[in-house]
């Protein structure tokens, strides 16, 4: 184990955790590489082999699988004859586990081989027109970081183990912390015990661990033997676990009430009764999964939420937990707007005839109408279709009519004609 300290830090009154803003990695960036060549020679044993390289920058949660491999040789018809060949691989794996939403568990490991040989080996050529090979193989060269947030005071074991055979370049591994906001600037970080505990420990903050991984060669040929092998395999195992317990580990689902109309407000009941005592709580409200500016209890309806499904997470906080993000609530629909129309009414306001209501043209057209016919301020009993037949006890009043459309998703909206001239 790579004994990694550790600033002595207070425990912060309220312990974040992690949300969609808060990666529970900031990044992988890993690179492995292969390589084949001479090393040094005439005629057709130059230039053999290649070079294949495989990285990713900002590998993020994604973690996998790194793969190359490169061969190459040649074959001399020399007196004696001669031939060589070498090949080199190299693979690395990554792999990340997360709990409450920020890093707990970082594994990875690469392993690199070489091999290389040939049949004059340190024979030198028979003569000036002859010609001579030597070959060279090269595995590993990776070099992998790894960025963490660590939310809380929690404990940490780091793990390298970097086994070797053969000619080989040793690996190495640091872990270090960012000195400001932007990560521009990285200090040195040793994991110590912490005063009176025997467990080691990480400060909130961002980390990186870098790892340089090790190298397997082999040579053959003119001046390096008849060839060999050699082989790498370089281990890292990061184990973060906050020493806080979270505040609560299952948080209830909060609720939405209030009117789902433009104007209205929308309130969010976290069920405070399901939470621990003392519990304080923040709030975080969505249209259609994206995050609103809205960061209160309630929630003022605009119209641009017409239409909209709203939903609302709550936070719980406790001094000496973690804090603890509930499950989203189930969203509630925001019904659109009419654009109505003002309705007419057509027909002589005279006892015996009929009046008809025209609702006009309403943008989106309502599947249904519904009416009211007044007489001054008074509805009148039972009015309620599209027609009016005015009697003797109307005269001298003065006939209006209301429409109310309706349609599927949309609040409905009410509009009240002008009054006819006095019944006659």
């Amino acid at each position: 184990m790579v004994a990694l300290p550790l600033v002595t830090v207070t425990t912060p009154a309220s312990l974040p955790r992690a949300g969609a803003d808060e990666p529970l990695v900031r990044g992988v960036s890993a690179g492995v590489q292969a390589r084949v060549g001479s090393l040094g020679g005439s005629g057709d044993c130059a230039d053999v082999g290649g070079t294949s390289t495989d990285s990713r920058t900002d590998w993020g949660t994604q973690v996998g699988t790194l793969t190359v491999d490169r061969s190459g040789g040649y074959n001399r018809p020399a007196s004696p004859p001669d031939s060589g060949e070498a090949s080199a691989a190299a693979q690395l794996t990554a792999s990340v586990d997360s709990t409450n939403g920020f890093l707990t568990r970082f594994d990875s490991t690469q392993t690199a081989t070489a091999v290389a040989s040939s049949v004059r080996g340190w024979e030198p050529p028979t003569s000036v027109e002859d010609s001579f090979c030597s070959l060279e193989a090269a595995a590993g060269d990776g070099v992998l970081e790894v960025r963490f947030a660590v939310a809380v005071l929690s404990s940490a074991e780091l793990d390298f183990t970097d086994a070797r055979s053969g000619d080989t370049a040793p690996g190495s591994l640091r872990l270090e912390r960012a000195a400001d906001a932007g990560e521009t600037s990285w200090v040195p970080v040793v994991l110590r015990d912490a005063p009176g505990s025997d467990v080691e420990q990480l400060d909130p903050g961002t980390y990186r661990v870098v790892v340089t991984y090790g190298r397997a060669a082999a040579f053959a040929g003119l001046g390096q033997g008849s060839g060999g092998s050699s082989s790498s395999t370089s281990t890292v195992a990061l184990a973060v676990e906050p020493i806080l317990a979270p505040l609560t580990d299952d948080p209830p689902t909060p609720e939405i009430t209030g009117t789902r109309t433009v104007g209205s407000t929308l309130t969010a009941d976290p069920r405070a009764g399901a939470w621990p005592p003392e519990t304080s709580f923040s709030y975080t409200w969505f249209a259609d999964g994206a995050r609103l500016d809205a960061v209160g209890r309630t929630l003022r309806v605009t119209s641009t939420l017409a239409g909209r499904r709203v939903a609302v997470r709550v936070r719980g906080s406790k001094p000496g937990f973690l804090d603890v993000d509930s499950p989203t609530s189930p969203p509630v629909s925001i019904l659109r707007q009419f654009r109505p129309a003002r309705p007419r009414i057509i027909g002589q306001p005279r006892v015996g005839k009929v009046l008809t209501a025209r609702t006009g043209s309403w943008d989106p057209a309502p599947t249904s109408f519904g009416y009211r016919w007044f007489v001054g301020k008074r509805a009148v009993r039972g009015a309620t279709r599209r027609v009016l037949t005015v009697t003797r006890a109307m005269r001298g009043g003065r006939i209006s009519v209301r429409v109310t459309g309706r349609r599927s998703g949309y609040e409905p909206a009410s509009r009240t004609s002008a009054a006819t001239r006095p019944v006659r």
